[in-house]
């Protein structure tokens, strides 16, 4: 799966930023569980088939504050992700999960592989608009301060209607 937007690549360093937030169960109370299996479908489908990836992971898990899940691991610990203990904090703290990935999510990241972080979030919910503002612009300053140091960046909507701004 993620091999689509990285082909050739035999070996990528995947950090998943994941939004565990109020926002992603606002709509249905089964979406933490969706996201998780989402998650676990798209390692095995990268790992398991005829063109596999070598694929490391980390995850870090952010509401108000962020969460390292696991860090790096020379097998994909698909076993990790039911673990992963839903927050349900607001607001979604975006720029905190891209900094803890900055800084800590590609720790034990092999030299030479190609780092590559995946953003899964609800974006904002509107009640917090006050917020929207501040947060947009210290999450554009994470994103860039990882670009610039090399790390590609895929950001998903993780929900049926995501807030887009945020995005």
């Amino acid at each position: 799966m993620i091999s689509i937007f990285f082909p050739g690549w035999p070996c990528i360093d995947l950090c998943l930023v994941i939004d565990s937030s109020a926002a992603i169960n606002s709509k249905d109370p089964n979406n933490w569980n969706t996201l998780k299996h989402f998650l676990k479908d798209l390692v095995i489908r990268t790992t398991q088939t005829d063109r596999p990836i070598n694929l490391q992971l980390s995850a870090i898990t952010f509401a108000e504050t962020p969460r390292e899940e696991f860090l790096f691991s020379s097998t994909a610990p698909l076993s990790d992700y039911s673990t992963m203990q839903y927050m349900g904090q607001d607001p979604a703290n975006v720029n905190r999960g891209l900094m803890l990935a900055r800084e800590r999510g590609f720790t034990g990241g092999r030299p030479g592989v190609p780092r590559v972080v995946l953003l899964l979030t609800q974006g904002i919910k509107p009640e917090f608009n006050h917020y929207v503002e501040e947060a947009e612009n210290n999450a554009y300053n994470e994103a860039n301060l990882l670009r610039s140091e090399g790390v590609r960046l895929l950001a998903v909507g993780a929900s049926q209607s995501p807030g887009m701004v945020y995005i």
